[in-house]
């Protein structure tokens, strides 16, 4: 799944440390072992989004945790259009979005990543390209 993407300025780059990726595992149940890559696209589930979102929203995380939360939330979207080629009407979607948006500072590693900005076309990204794109389009301006 993972793609090269145009670049984001370095001061924003931001990286999930391997040891909240553990932590969180632990505490969600979720798959990690030492050495692990990629733990956002191997623990993605499109079945608990919901449960991830809440999670998000009520378990006082720090920034680490709630950056390494949100792109697992992403990476399951990602998932769940890939199954269903939508997310129309879908009310988690907006309250994901509206995450994204408002904590862009936080999240713009994983906004411009899964936007997929080297593909013209979001069709051609990932699934979830046509949907986050848009909030990459809202927030850019705060970043480039």
């Amino acid at each position: 799944k993972r793609k090269q993407t145009m670049e984001l300025p370095e001061e924003f780059i931001r990286y999930s440390p391997v040891e909240v990726e553990k932590r969180l595992s632990e505490r969600m149940g979720l798959p990690w072992f030492e050495g692990m890559q990629d733990w956002d696209l191997i623990s993605s589930d499109s079945g608990r989004i919901k449960e991830f979102l809440k999670i998000y929203k009520t378990d006082n995380l720090n920034n680490d945790e709630k950056f390494a939360m949100m792109e697992l939330i992403v990476s399951s979207f990602d998932d769940l259009v890939e199954k269903e080629d939508s997310l129309n009407h879908n009310d988690l979607w907006q309250d994901c979005k509206n995450i994204l948006t408002h904590e862009c500072w936080l999240h713009i590693t994983t906004i411009h990543y899964w936007s997929s900005l080297e593909d013209e076309h979001p069709k051609d990204g990932f699934p979830i390209t046509k949907f986050i794109r848009p909030v990459w389009n809202t927030v850019k301006t705060n970043f480039i």
